[in-house]
């Protein structure tokens, strides 16, 4: 996340800029996670970890009680309006 204070400094080139270098990059930066999700499951099995996964419903909840706390949160941590949306919007992409 970027603070409004950074995101209001940027020229509008340097905003698109930064969008799109994180559009074109998100997919190896959740690659690269889930990588290194696989490898510290790996590790806690080998440790005799009982790993328990919510379902789809459940995550589903969740995530919406989160949507409802969004804006008030971005807010708090003074991320723009634009900026949230713009993350919104490629997230959507992927979800």
């Amino acid at each position: 996340m970027i603070s409004q204070a950074f995101w209001s400094g940027l020229t509008p080139a340097l905003k698109t800029l930064v969008t799109d270098l994180w559009a074109a990059n998100i997919a190896i930066y959740r690659a690269n996670l889930a990588a290194v999700q696989d490898k510290a499951e790996v590790a806690l099995r080998a440790h005799n970890v009982r790993l328990v996964s919510p379902g789809p419903e459940d995550l589903a909840e969740q995530r919406d009680k989160m949507l409802l706390e969004q804006d008030r949160v971005a807010h708090e941590m003074n991320i723009s309006p634009d900026m949230l949306a713009r993350v919104m919007d490629v997230a959507a992409a992927y979800n």
